[in-house]
């Protein structure tokens, strides 16, 4: 009810232990949920919370799942095991009712910014691959440029090497009838 009054979370599942848990992620039992993040408390009958992360990890499909440990447990050796398999945080279960209601907005924060994050993922995706096909274009154009007169000086002869910029030709100046070389640039 919490998680739904702070609009952290569109929805939520919950899974009485670690077994059940994989089984919802597997869609096991003919119920799949695929959770952006998952609470876990390490603490859960017939799997223990670090069992089901080494489980979790293992599974390629799942490893990429944002992990909150949320639990009692202040051992240090859970800290560090919860770590080692990659977990967003470690918190230990508050005891005042602010402290809680404080987690919860820092949980809808994360999610927001993970959102943000598959935007930009996306969009950086979307840049790389105009990238490559104006790379493409270019390289294709570059090879039809030979013979071309640029500003009625230069004539390009032949292309003599190409990179990150544009591409470089082996050209004439036409006025003093010299050998040049004429750097042609890569639209940005």
């Amino acid at each position: 009810r919490r998680l739904k009054k702070k609009n952290v979370l569109s929805k939520f599942f919950n899974a009485k232990n670690g077994v059940e848990a994989l089984d919802f992620l597997k869609g096991k039992n003919g119920k799949k949920v695929n959770p952006e993040i998952i609470l876990l408390d390490l603490n859960m009958p017939k799997m223990n919370g670090l069992k089901f992360l080494k489980e979790l990890r293992a599974d390629a499909d799942l490893k990429s799942i944002k992990v909150f440990v949320l639990t009692t447990s202040d051992d240090e050796n859970d800290k560090k095991t919860a770590y080692k398999y990659n977990v967003s945080g470690y918190i230990i279960k508050p005891i005042n009712a602010t402290e809680f209601e404080n987690l919860f907005d820092v949980l809808r924060d994360f999610w927001e910014l993970n959102q943000k994050n598959k935007e930009l993922a996306e969009k950086n995706d979307e840049l790389v691959s105009s990238q490559k096909r104006a790379d493409l274009i270019f390289s294709a154009l570059s090879e039809k440029l030979p013979g071309t007169v640029l500003d009625k000086k230069y004539k390009l002869e032949f292309k003599i090497g190409s990179g990150g910029f544009g591409a470089v030709y082996k050209g004439t100046h036409l006025e003093l009838d010299r050998a040049v070389a004429i750097n042609v640039f890569r639209p940005s």
